[in-house]
């Protein structure tokens, strides 16, 4: 794909910053707001996909995807761009480009540890199933013990494996 074709596809969220990202607080952001010019994307990918016939519901075909709203409790430090707003938007722009209707929707399901154990070791599968332990020893919202860009909070070990 051509660099001017993927610029079509590109990502925009524009967050308001500073409230709770989910109920028992954390930092992140509160709300997500796609811009004018990702709609207007959004709406020539929709375009591009109906003249192409790729929005087809019924055919056999179809992209699979995965979702699950519990993703959306890993929440951690005010403007990391791993946050709830980053997966509401991603979902938005899929639905204005018609591609979220025309996705094969999977029952999402956590991995079992033996799934986990054939990409990953043990100790580091113990190590984030055993995260959420981290938080409730600082007693904040998050905690980092995977390095400064990689937050935990007591909905990790549960995202990880949904994540999966």
């Amino acid at each position: 794909m051509a660099a001017e074709e993927s610029d079509k596809f590109a990502l925009e969220l524009v967050v308001e910053e500073g409230g709770p990202c989910s109920s028992s607080g954390g930092g992140g952001s509160s709300a997500s707001h796609t811009s004018t010019r990702a709609r207007t994307r959004a709406d020539a990918t929709r375009s591009w996909l109906q003249a192409h016939d790729l929005l087809n519901e019924s055919d056999e075909s179809r992209v699979g995807l995965v979702t699950d709203e519990v993703m959306l409790l890993h929440c951690g430090p005010a403007g990391h761009p791993e946050r709830p707003a980053r997966l509401q938007e991603i979902l938005a722009q899929l639905e204005l480009s018609g591609l979220l209707s025309s996705c094969a929707r999977i029952p999402s399901r956590e991995a079992s540890t033996e799934e986990l154990m054939r990409v990953h070791p043990e100790k580091y599968i113990d190590k984030v199933m055993k995260s959420d332990s981290a938080v409730k020893k600082k007693g904040k919202a998050y905690a980092l013990p995977f390095g400064p860009d990689t937050y935990v909070n007591e909905h990790t070990p549960a995202c990880a494996s949904l994540s999966a």
